[in-house]
């Protein structure tokens, strides 16, 4: 993820010295900086998947008549 900080501020000195009390957002001036951008990484643990979940799904998908017999329920 890419991030950029970000400065608001008034475009005057004087305004910049002496804020109003009230914002004036017209004098406000929004600043960028895209010279700095701010990266966040993330780890992706590929390795955490259970074996045991895994190898049911194989096993099922590679014999169609055990995932079928597992699907079926008997009621007596």
């Amino acid at each position: 993820r890419v991030g950029y900080y970000v400065n608001n501020a008034y475009e005057t000195e004087e305004l910049r010295e002496n804020p109003p009390e009230k914002i004036d957002l017209t004098q406000v001036k929004r600043e960028v900086l895209v010279s700095k951008p701010r990266v966040t990484r993330f780890n992706i643990k590929w390795d955490d998947a259970p074996a045991a979940s895994a190898d049911s799904a194989s096993s099922s998908t590679n014999n169609p008549t055990a995932a079928a017999e597992s699907s079926q329920v008997s009621v007596q």
